[in-house]
């Protein structure tokens, strides 16, 4: 604008947003010019904006090249641009950037126009480079929560249940089954996922599994057995909603007489049956190493009333995360993350109760297993895992029935692909319901770096706690975790 600093970068930018606002039109032949003209007169530098406007174009067809084991049609469907619409080239970044997030393709995927010989029309091509897309994974390892662990994963992002002749490969499918035993815990679990169901944008999949936790408490061990169907589907916009059904049994075993009654009254099975539905916004540029955009999501669950099971209770839960760039040198990003939380019971589960193996009359409410937990490598890293909430008097946490938590996180690059981070994370969890009252508060800062790992990112930190209760205070931690936050 008139008055502000001539800065070359937000030139350029400007150039670029003219010629977006032609080509999301079919414009794309529309040519800007930047003249920058000294003004003798103020000492200052006029800008003009020299705009060679084209003809608007239509596609034609779509060409795709270098697609040896992905079926066309997988990669027809990430486009949003089709024959006869007009040719945007907005839309095309979009579909670039579509198919570049199936991770079947090496970066960067080739989107162009081509021409043709027909006026006012243009080809759509496509040159994509397949990548690997299924692993075989033997390894050991050791992290924070579980110590020392050894795994065997098998996965397949780019699956095909139906063709064998190319090792079952080709169709985007989903597959993956995961075995791994631990000090203190055991996995085994088995998914699969057709994304576009009869060649519509619905996704069905589902998920067995069985784990093991000896990690969750010194009180007692936890064995969830059980399974998920689910259905996927956008629903407006950039909006996505799924549904799904869960059934699983927990079994709490190896329980120390000397628990709190609260822990003792759900000794033994306890079955879970929940409908749940979640919905999504989610606009950022990349899934790992996001560095702008943001993500929405709201998750409800009802478990028991008209789906049995031996529990009822409903749960509310919001998480909303954006992530600024703020410099380009060493890609540096802010990230701030927010989540919030309740779940309370209903119906039997407020009624009294006597558990046949203990012999203990209580109302169960909210099972404590499902109840809301803090601390740990996932949420205030300078605490213990499930340290933050409720406790009774010796400290074993309870589990709460609301919870808030948010945390700001300042990453760079140091060398590709390290980068190095610093954090402040604060939170709260509390015993009642619709209670979201911050006056048991706790918070930490810290520092850590960020890495590629066999493909899956790492984070490692160092977190030091700032405010907690006579429990959770147990000096600075070191966690480490896979996987991305949001």
């Amino acid at each position: 604008r008139k008055g502000n600093v001539v800065v070359p970068s937000k030139l350029d930018k400007d150039v670029e947003a003219i010629q977006d606002f032609y080509g999301r039109d079919g414009y794309l032949e529309t040519r800007v010019r930047l003249v920058r003209k000294p003004n003798l007169e103020t000492g200052n530098i006029d800008l003009e904006y020299q705009v060679t406007e084209s003809e608007k174009f239509l596609v034609e067809s779509i060409n795709i090249e270098g697609n040896s084991k992905t079926k066309s049609i997988v990669i027809l469907r990430e486009l949003v641009l089709g024959p006869g619409d007009v040719f945007s080239s907005v839309l095309m970044k979009i579909s670039k950037l579509r198919l570049e997030n199936t991770r079947f393709f090496e970066d960067p995927v080739n989107v162009t126009d081509e021409s043709t010989n027909i006026p006012g029309r243009r080809n759509l091509k496509i040159a994509v480079e397949e990548a690997r897309t299924g692993n075989l994974t033997f390894g050991a390892g050791y992290s924070s929560l579980e110590r020392a662990t050894v795994f065997a994963e098998l996965t397949q992002s780019n699956f095909d249940v139906f063709n064998r002749k190319s090792f079952w490969q080709g169709a985007g499918e989903k597959f993956k089954l995961r075995v791994q035993i631990g000090d203190l815990s055991n996995e085994i679990v088995l998914s699969f996922e057709e994304p576009w169901f009869l060649e519509r944008e619905l996704a069905l999949g589902f998920q067995l599994f069985r784990e093991l936790s000896d990690y969750n408490s010194a009180d007692y061990q936890e064995v969830r057995i059980g399974g998920t169907v689910y259905a996927r589907k956008r629903l407006f916009g950039i909006i996505e909603g799924t549904l799904s059904y869960t059934y699983e049994t927990v079994d709490i075993t190896d329980v120390n007489p000397s628990s709190d009654p609260v822990i003792l009254a759900l000794a033994g099975y306890t079955k879970i049956s929940t409908v749940g539905l979640t919905l999504v916004e989610d606009t950022r540029n990349k899934i790992i190493n996001t560095s702008r955009g943001s993500r929405l999501s709201l998750d409800t669950e009802l478990a028991g009333g008209p789906f049995f099971g031996d529990v009822n209770y409903y749960k509310l839960d919001f998480h909303a995360s954006t992530f600024l760039p703020l410099f380009k040198a060493q890609n540096q990003v802010l990230s701030l993350i927010g989540r919030a939380g309740m779940i309370e019971s209903f119906g039997k589960s407020d009624e009294l109760q006597t558990n046949p193996l203990t012999g203990i009359t209580e109302a169960p409410g909210v099972p404590f297993f499902d109840r809301y937990f803090l601390g740990g490598p996932d949420d205030l890293r300078g605490f213990e895992y499930r340290d933050v909430g409720p406790k009774d008097v010796n400290g074993e946490p309870l589990g709460g029935k609301s919870y808030a938590f948010f945390n700001a996180e300042y990453t760079m690059d140091i060398v590709k692909p390290i980068r190095f981070a610093i954090f402040y994370d604060i939170g709260y969890v509390n015993a009642s319901a619709l209670d979201f009252n911050p006056r048991n508060y706790n918070d930490d800062f810290g520092f850590g770096i960020r890495l590629m790992v066999a493909g899956a990112p790492l984070s490692l930190d160092y977190g030091i706690p700032l405010t907690g209760d006579h429990f959770n205070r147990k000096g600075n931690q070191f966690n480490f975790s896979f996987g991305t936050r949001f």
